[in-house]
């Protein structure tokens, strides 16, 4: 049997194609970002409507929240099958994501505690700043600006609700979720579609 010899060149090229094909491999879809986006600005949202319009019952839209893990555990299990590696990248990013769901729900128990002993809740601003913390690092671990500029917007938000009366601050936690989440998600799918579209 006659076989080919590969070049030098020829087995660098082979070797740099073969990276470039694990590397574009798996995209993030996004859609994580998209549905916590959509969620956190559907619950301020109506919270705030409930305190203006005086529908307590209606606050009751955070349980939203406990529902929308379900959801992010299969999109989060499908992600994971269709990966065909998992690179340090995705790693941080999991580890940074799953450090924020139980700092909220630490913080959800302690405001829970707050208003039964005390009769205080926490502030609004106090979410905004936890919002940016995983959200700028995601953006810069994964360069994906749009987030990192959602993050500091958090952080913008955080002060500014700080200057005006209870239910306003919910209009900026909406706003938060819409520049931190749902937007740069958006983007991340837009870029997923096409990309996925060139290599069909």
């Amino acid at each position: 049997m006659n076989e080919k010899k590969m070049t030098e060149q020829e087995s660098l090229n082979l070797i740099s194609e073969t990276i470039n094909k694990v590397k574009t491999s798996y995209h993030e879809k996004g859609i994580g970002p998209i549905l916590w986006g959509c969620i956190i600005t559907v619950c301020s949202l109506v919270s705030f409507y409930a305190f203006k319009y005086n529908i307590y019952l209606l606050y009751n839209v955070w349980f939203l929240t406990i529902i929308a893990v379900v959801p992010q555990i299969i999109i989060s299990a499908k992600e994971k099958r269709e990966k065909k590696f998992v690179s340090f990248t995705d790693a941080a990013a999991g580890a940074i994501w799953i450090t924020f769901g139980f700092s909220m729900m630490v913080l959800s128990i302690l405001e829970n505690v707050m208003r039964a002993k005390y009769d205080l809740g926490m502030h609004s601003s106090v979410y905004m700043l936890v919002y940016g913390i995983p959200t700028i690092i995601t953006g810069l671990i994964c360069k994906v600006k749009p987030m990192v500029i959602g993050g500091i917007f958090c952080w913008v938000f955080a002060i500014a609700s700080t200057f005006v009366p209870y239910p306003y601050p919910l209009l900026f936690m909406a706003a938060s979720a819409v520049v931190a989440w749902l937007i740069p998600g958006l983007l991340i799918n837009a870029k997923y579609r096409k990309h996925k579209a060139a290599n069909v």
